[in-house]
């Protein structure tokens, strides 16, 4: 496993140079670039929310899982409860970051994504893919992954594919078993190619460190062999400049909204949940209108949705 490219304040390049490093390179660690208090303390709210549900043991200290199936826990309520986790991708610290990457105003997408990923559980761990796969129709923004506890080898965290950004965008499939947690075991997408042949990089990461990613670069979750439940954020974030799609304008209880309708269609037009899943994927891809019948011409239009393909 080699190492992330990491930049400190100390080595950092000029705006313009940031901006050319990561698309050179198709991620960047930023080491420290948010306080690493604020962070903690937003950890601290994440955890105290998770052990009033029962899924850690206790709010204070390392956050040890209780055994509690994940899919127990209501995402609803817990989202509900944590207004510090939309308020760090809004900071002060944060927005000097998006300066940085953009050389423009960054734009958060209105989804949260809260991960708290219980100890060996592959079956929900994300596997090897792209989130241009699932995300558009504009292709400027990057993810901004944070770490809200240190987390280790033995916790795992975040591998990238070097260089899988050059080769633009690859053909995904649905992965045979893993599911997501977020979208209440949605299936997850994977590359469609081999990834043994990817030269894999991780690092170590702590609270205040930010790793962002080009849409194309292809990452994966790193098991957790811990007893740990490993917490952590990301955000899709494009230029203020750039319109928002009327997918990534939603709140999660707009997404939840859609999904629904998206179901309601294709079972409508004979199709099953799987097929559903794949017909929201290119939803979310193609920026389109969120309407039945604007989805009901997409099913109508995608052949190749009913073999899992997403081109």
């Amino acid at each position: 496993m080699e190492t992330l490219e990491i930049l400190s304040r100390a080595n950092l390049p000029s705006r313009a140079g940031l901006k050319e490093f990561l698309a050179d390179k198709g991620h960047v660690l930023l080491r420290q670039f948010l306080p690493p208090d604020s962070v903690e303390s937003v950890g601290q709210d994440v955890q105290h929310a998770l052990a009033q549900q029962g899924y850690v043991v206790t709010p204070d200290g390392p956050p040890t899982w209780t055994g509690m199936d994940v899919n127990k826990v209501d995402d609803v309520r817990l989202y509900s409860e944590l207004t510090s986790l939309d308020s760090l991708f809004y900071s002060d610290a944060f927005r000097s970051v998006y300066r940085l990457v953009f050389e423009d105003e960054g734009m958060p997408w209105a989804r949260q994504v809260l991960r708290y990923a219980r100890p060996r559980d592959d079956g929900h761990a994300a596997p090897p893919h792209q989130d241009s796969a699932q995300n558009g129709p504009n292709m400027d923004w990057c993810t901004f992954w944070v770490p809200l506890m240190p987390i280790d080898e033995n916790v795992g965290g975040l591998a990238v594919a070097r260089d899988s950004h050059l080769s633009g965008e690859r053909p995904h499939r649905p992965h045979e078993t893993a599911r997501s947690v977020e979208t209440r075991n949605r299936v997850s997408l994977t590359v469609e190619e081999d990834p043994a042949g990817y030269r894999w990089a991780t690092a170590e990461f702590s609270p205040g460190d930010i790793l962002v990613m080009h849409p194309n670069t292809v990452h994966r979750a790193q098991p957790n062999q811990s007893d740990l439940v490993r917490l952590s954020t990301d955000r899709r974030v494009q230029p203020r400049s750039t319109p928002v799609a009327p997918w990534n304008a939603l709140d999660r209880q707009g997404l939840k909204n859609v999904r629904t309708m998206v179901s309601e269609v294709a079972a409508h037009l004979g199709h099953d949940s799987e097929f559903a899943d794949m017909v929201l994927f290119e939803v979310q891809k193609r920026g389109i209108e969120l309407t039945p019948d604007a989805v009901a011409d997409l099913v109508t239009s995608l052949p190749h949705v009913a073999q899992g393909i997403v081109p």
